[in-house]
């Protein structure tokens, strides 16, 4: 039952992720011009708008690998958490924020923005702890070779 629960959660990430970075990179223009425009981070467009689709994309696939599979499980919490923190931020401090989402997930407003990415955050951290039982308790140390300390 666990390892089916942690098979729907990386597909679910891996989802989400692929539709990030693929609708990012189908609108590129589009996204780039939104990126430079978006507070705090704007000076940083040109590397973000190559590092963030090939991150999601390199996340994604590790996510189906069952060696890289607990580290895609942290990289996957560590970038919603960092989403969800930026959307924090920008309702606190900015009256409008152009959204470089692609797609459907540019139609959400910015608090269904955090509520979205706090949900898929959570998502992850559960896979990683289910991830974490399914080694421990069947020794299979293949499954994770990389093993943080919490």
């Amino acid at each position: 039952m666990k390892k089916r629960t942690v098979n729907i959660i990386c597909y679910t990430l891996f989802a989400l992720f692929v539709y990030a970075a693929l609708s990012k990179l189908f609108t590129f223009n589009t996204y780039i011009y939104d990126l430079k425009r978006s507070a705090y981070i704007g000076k940083f467009s040109w590397l973000l708008s190559y590092a963030l689709p090939a991150l999601e994309l390199t996340v994604a696939v590790t996510l189906l690998i069952d060696r890289t599979r607990i580290l895609a499980l942290y990289a996957s919490a560590a970038l919603m958490f960092l989403f969800t923190l930026y959307v924090g931020i920008l309702l606190k401090t900015v009256d409008y924020e152009p959204c470089t989402c692609g797609a459907l997930i540019r139609e959400l407003t910015w608090k269904q923005h955090l509520w979205f990415n706090t949900f898929f955050t959570l998502l992850a951290l559960v896979g990683i702890l289910l991830e974490r039982k399914i080694v421990n308790n069947t020794g299979d140390n293949s499954r994770q070779s990389f093993k943080p300390s919490l």
